[in-house]
């Protein structure tokens, strides 16, 4: 009888993925790929394809059958032209977001907290929906660049300007 309770207690706790990040219309939120999952039940992605999860949904995974350990895995990918901008991994003790591409439709997210508490993993976002005018892209002054650029001149003495970040000198 004891073994079977110090068994039971090594089996982790089932995790339910939620999508808070309110911008489906930006991204794909997924579990799988990109990212990982490992010994999860049922399975988060098939192999190069992730599973889709749209803003308010949760979907729960247990350990497979024999694992002590598992974890859940995936990514944020952007709708228009599938850059990665984030991939994110979460157990039954915490979440990390890991960094992936700044261009295009990436470059407007500004933050991504993850938390994991009582079985829940809550992914989120701030997404900058005020900002006009993608990096690398031409601008004009009025235009609101994303993920901190500005717009600059592309070379001294030209007339053309353009979406950059704030290090780069023209």
């Amino acid at each position: 009888m004891l073994a079977t309770a110090l068994i039971l207690a090594q089996i982790p706790p089932p995790l339910t993925v939620v999508n808070a990040i309110d911008a489906d219309d930006l991204y794909n939120i997924t579990t799988g790929d990109p990212g990982t999952c490992q010994c999860e039940s049922p399975k988060c992605g098939a192999p190069g394809a992730g599973t889709r999860i749209m803003h308010g949904e949760s979907k729960k995974f247990g350990p497979a059958g024999g694992c002590y350990y598992f974890a859940l895995g995936g990514g944020i990918k952007a709708s228009g032209d599938g850059m990665i901008c984030r991939t994110w991994r979460a157990d039954s003790k915490g979440c990390n977001i890991y960094p992936g591409s700044t261009d295009g439709n990436c470059s407007r997210i500004l933050t991504t907290p993850c938390s994991v508490a009582g079985g829940v993993v809550t992914l989120n976002a701030t997404i900058d929906r005020a900002c006009t005018t993608l990096p690398y892209k031409t601008c004009t002054d009025s235009d609101i660049c994303c993920g901190g650029s500005t717009c600059q001149l592309v070379a001294p003495g030209s007339p053309e300007k353009q979406c950059r970040p704030k290090t780069v000198e023209a």
